[in-house]
């Protein structure tokens, strides 16, 4: 048996719960009639018993320089004239144990002076702190999202939490850009992404952290976080989900349910939100809005190529390689062009024995990288 190479880092972060609701019907593309409206979710007054004032929200300014981010650059930096050599040696004198030394931690999430100042954070901490840096030598850089499979793991509490990958792009001229990432520092590679406008990842920021203060169970401070990611990307759905959880946790269901249609009502297609529904009907025993809600999430798994690729690698990890070839051939069926499907593809036939399909599955992952090149 093999076990295939990790290529997911932990970045943001969407709480999902099981909860409780009384709607009476199934509704018509997600509409739901509720007295709450959005401005009462987002008011606290159902949490903390008043209105929350502006200036009670939390202003953590993530991508700030600090005094000690302008020597570190003087010290190491500085003196490398060439573009690409900047690039290059920003992430590694991030890591190198005698500069800055990061240790990886998926539940650190800080602002960028933060993680410079306790030389630890996830992957969305190392985005920040590289990509003020990057801008104070000149460099060109954008956040991005890579489109990768979808994760999701069981949390404290019944707690889900959903994970999505962020990174940064680094403008190469003349050359292909440069894929910037907690671990690797290397030319753009085959799997498909969106570039982020940066209010939109310092939103992300603001909901990790509101998560983590969930997890503490401090739901005032958790709160203010998410409205504070609400005021910066108010149609972000993963938003609405996640106060969704904490109205849940504080007790106040329908609030939780209204939350719930209101991410849906920005993206109908939010997971997290139709699965907590799916789940919210079944507990309260209206089991047919609880299946209408699960055959969303099901239809959801069934058109993503990415969801059988991780099916794939979970056979893999269990043993099970005729499953696991099942599995990513559903996926190349649903996205034939995603060089990871076609490698995957080839080590399990190579594992099965399958020498000749396996070179023929290796090449087209070879070919379809030259094409995006």
């Amino acid at each position: 048996m093999f076990v295939p190479k990790k290529n997911i880092k932990i970045v943001a972060i969407m709480a999902t719960l099981l909860v409780t609701a009384s709607c009476r019907q199934i509704p018509d593309q997600h509409v739901y009639e509720s007295e709450i409206t959005e401005n009462q979710l987002i008011s606290g007054q159902a949490i903390i018993g008043r209105y929350l004032d502006d200036d009670e929200l939390p202003e953590d300014h993530v991508l700030q320089m600090s005094p000690e981010m302008e020597t570190f650059i003087k010290n190491h930096l500085q003196r490398i004239d060439s573009y690409s050599r900047k690039a290059r040696s920003l992430s590694g004198s991030i890591f190198d144990d005698d500069k800055l030394g990061l240790r990886y931690d998926p539940r650190a999430t800080f602002t960028a002076s933060s993680t410079f100042e306790n030389s630890i954070g996830n992957c969305l901490s190392f985005s920040f702190l590289y990509y003020a840096l990057a801008r104070e030598i000149g460099l060109d850089v954008r956040f991005q999202e890579v489109e990768v499979l979808p994760q999701w793991t069981l949390g404290d509490d019944e707690l889900f939490i959903e994970s999505k990958h962020v990174n940064v792009r680094v403008n190469m001229p003349g050359n292909r850009d440069l894929v910037v990432d907690i671990d690797e520092v290397e030319p753009a590679r085959q799997l498909e992404h969106r570039l982020l406008d940066e209010d939109y990842v310092v939103s992300l920021y603001y909901s990790n952290v509101g998560v983590e203060r969930l997890l503490e169970k401090n739901l005032q401070e958790a709160l203010k976080y998410f409205v504070k990611a609400l005021h910066i990307d108010y149609d972000n759905s993963a938003h609405w989900t996640n106060l969704g959880v904490l109205y849940r946790r504080a007790g106040l269901d329908d609030y939780a349910e209204k939350a719930y249609y209101v991410a849906l009502s920005y993206n109908k297609d939010d997971k997290a939100a139709l699965s907590n529904l799916a789940h919210l009907y079944h507990d309260a025993g209206d089991e047919a809005r609880s299946e209408y809600f699960s055959d969303l999430v099901k239809r959801y798994h069934d058109k993503n190529p990415y969801y059988f690729y991780s099916e794939a690698r979970e056979n893999i990890l269990d043993g099970d390689l005729e499953e696991a070839l099942k599995n990513i051939n559903k996926a190349i069926k649903r996205k034939d062009n995603v060089a990871l499907f076609y490698e995957l593809k080839g080590d399990i036939l190579a594992h099965l024995g399958d020498k000749f399909r396996s070179r023929r599955a290796q090449q087209k992952a070879k070919d379809i990288g030259s094409v995006l090149r």
